[in-house]
């Protein structure tokens, strides 16, 4: 015959008037030792094993209870399935076993605090944070025998794996003005120590990328470890430096467009007539502008009359929405650039240990041949943005980590990510200003129309896609280190890749289509063989301009390093923030 123990979730704590009663779950114990005796519990809280019932015991637990007078009890412990027969060794069985949750501070003495409130109103029918969900009889409470939901989140951090030691002071650092990014960059890594549990991913991404030593920066807000001032000069230096800039409006071409998408709104024309006209201009257009023309054509014919009211899906979302703008501003088939919508993993994760970083929902890629030659960017698609906290977060570290690495491994100026949100597209650029630091830089973006009748508003922003334009060319599709078929000058290796935004001065961005042209100004290098001879008796045609291997840089945060900062759950109640604005 099996013995039955009646657990009660009680204070253990001496001269607490909540020790008189009972409290409904272990959850609410927890709560009431944080707040009226200063315990330190992480929340969400994983508690260690699982109290089963067998043959020789069976368990029961009380329900809330204002007096356990006459009841024969014991006391069940919030943090193990442990218990005991009174409060005395409940208290040292917490002490001793549990001690990481103990008060530091010494006004906590048994006795000093008094519990704020007799009773917890609201108690009954509450779910734990175990995940089980109690049945009450009689006032007496039965645990359903049910899997309990094993969250990760709530163990303590471990930052071994993390490089924290300071920049060298030989270390090529990037400064602009008086500011020196690097330094500013190591003290915003070296918070992590002040931390002690694991972290929520959606309210600490600039910190995630900081890791691996990349700087999220967005126009207008501050940066982590730098003020909203220095963090605008910074941005000002990197569109200065990369020449990011929106071009003039082309009032005539804006002109026509317009027109068409009126006609098309007050019904005069129908939307396949419409997209032949947007194919037809009579004015000439220049490439980007050809482009951004084929896009408002495709959303004119693929776009419904009104805009849906119901969930949008993924597949969805990337097909009628996305796809019409994002391939016809990168395809460009002379060059043999393409998107893939994939869900393969990239060439940039060669090994397990960066399994975490997933399969992105898009890669722009440039080919040779019938195979993959250089990835140029990267992109994730989510249906939506308010409920999707967590997953835009991951999704935005993946980006940053994926063209971090595609920018490094390829050698070019830059790396363009893309991250749609519902029908919002946020373009980014990640380039590598210093050896130390890499910049991740939110430059553009772009509202996707829902129905053709919001095509009008896309064609406002002509001039965002112009640009859009103009920083894939003159920064993904660059050569950043070139070299020539003799060795490279003393002169030209020993410059500094990054200066201050008054010395840097801005050299012309090399044609894709002619690799020989003058290096980008990360890397200001120029050919021994030029420098050699005046006279100019070797040709441009007979250097051989190949890319160089990147500068050493710092490594970038693995996927065991990952998961011992950060919590893996998503955590509604945090706000996800990038650059300092909540979503």
């Amino acid at each position: 015959m099996s013995r039955t123990v009646v657990l009660a979730h009680r204070c253990f704590w001496p001269g607490c008037k909540k020790g008189l009663g009972a409290m409904s779950s272990a959850q609410h114990l927890r709560k009431h030792l944080a707040s009226a005796h200063r315990f330190d519990i992480p929340s969400p809280f994983k508690i260690e094993g699982r109290r089963r019932s067998s043959k020789r015991v069976a368990f029961t637990v009380l329900g809330t209870t204002r007096s356990l007078e006459g009841i024969e009890h014991s006391l069940a412990c919030a943090f193990c399935e442990n218990y005991d027969q009174s409060c005395e060794a409940m208290y040292s069985h917490t002490r001793v076993s549990h001690a990481q949750f103990w008060p530091a501070s010494d006004s906590n003495s048994p006795g000093s605090v008094e519990a704020a409130g007799d009773s917890d109103e609201g108690d009954e029918g509450d779910e734990g944070d175990d995940g089980e969900k109690d049945v009450v009889e009689h006032g007496i409470e039965q645990h359903r025998g049910r899997k309990r939901r094993e969250p990760s989140s709530g163990a303590i951090i471990n930052i071994a794996g993390i490089d924290l030691t300071p920049p060298a002071p030989d270390t090529q650092r990037f400064i602009v003005g008086d500011l020196d990014v690097t330094a500013m960059m190591h003290q915003a890594r070296s918070t992590i120590k002040s931390h002690k549990w694991k972290l929520p991913l959606e309210s600490n991404l600039p910190l995630a990328l900081a890791l691996s030593h990349i700087l999220l920066l967005i126009p207008g807000e501050s940066a982590i470890g730098i003020e909203q001032s220095d963090a605008g000069a910074i941005v000002e230096h990197i569109k200065e430096a990369y020449d990011i800039k929106e071009p003039p409006m082309p009032y005539s071409l804006l002109v026509d467009l317009i027109k068409i998408a009126e006609d098309m709104r007050l019904d005069k024309i129908k939307p396949a007539d419409a997209a032949v006209r947007f194919a037809h201009l009579s004015v000439p257009l220049s490439d980007h502008e050809r482009k951004v023309v084929k896009a408002i054509g495709l959303f004119a014919d693929r776009l419904p009359d009104i805009s849906a009211r119901y969930p949008i899906s993924e597949a969805t979302l990337a097909q009628f929405y996305a796809a019409p703008l994002l391939d016809s501003l990168f395809i460009d088939r002379g060059r043999q650039v393409v998107i893939y919508y994939t869900n393969t993993k990239p060439l940039e994760v060669s090994s397990k240990e960066d399994a975490f970083l997933g399969r992105p929902d898009l890669c722009i890629q440039r080919n040779q041949g019938a195979h993959v030659h250089i990835t140029h960017g990267y992109g994730e698609i989510k249906p939506s943005e308010a409920s999707n906290r967590y997953s835009i977060a991951m999704d935005l570290h993946r980006i940053g980590i994926l063209c971090a690495r595609a920018q490094r491994q390829h050698g070019t100026r830059g790396a363009m990510g893309v991250q749609v949100a519902g029908f919002k597209a946020d373009f980014y650029i990640t380039v590598n200003p210093a050896p130390s630091v890499q910049v991740m830089m939110q430059f553009a973006t772009v509202n996707i129309p829902r129905c053709f009748r919001e095509i009008k508003t896309l064609i406002t922003e002509l001039p965002t896609l112009l640009m859009i334009l103009s920083v894939f060319d003159s920064c993904c599709l660059a050569p950043k280190h070139v070299k020539s078929s003799s060795t490279l000058s003393s002169t030209a290796a020993s410059l500094p890749i990054a200066t201050s935004a008054v010395e840097l001065p801005h050299c012309p961005t090399p044609s894709i289509d002619s690799p020989c042209s003058t290096a980008s100004i990360d890397s200001p290098c120029s050919l021994s063989t030029a420098e050699s001879s005046d006279s100019s008796s070797a040709s441009l045609s007979s250097i051989v301009v190949t890319p160089l291997a990147p500068p050493s840089s710092p490594p970038l945060l693995s996927e065991r390093a990952f998961a011992q900062i950060f919590s893996t759950v998503r955590n509604k109640r945090s706000k996800c923030v990038v650059g300092g604005t909540q979503h």
